[in-house]
């Protein structure tokens, strides 16, 4: 816990950053619903994970999909 003070972070930014990462990843790489992803991701219900992810990119994980898709 000191470490990570000193580093000026915490354990729930860095576990909100390497979830945010790997949706991200899922939701590009794949046809994953985006409910598995978020089972995947030990979230209680996809609801929980969207607001997280639009919290995260100020986009649905949908809308996220869809536009990373364009690119």
């Amino acid at each position: 816990k000191r470490y990570l003070a000193d580093e000026k972070t915490s354990f729930r930014r860095l576990l909100n950053e390497s979830r945010c990462e790997m949706a991200c990843e899922l939701l590009i790489g794949g046809d994953l619903p985006i409910n598995h992803i978020a089972q995947l991701l030990d979230y209680s219900s996809s609801a929980n994970f969207c607001v997280a992810f639009k919290q995260w990119t100020a986009l649905s994980p949908k809308n996220y999909r869809e536009t990373a898709r364009l690119e």
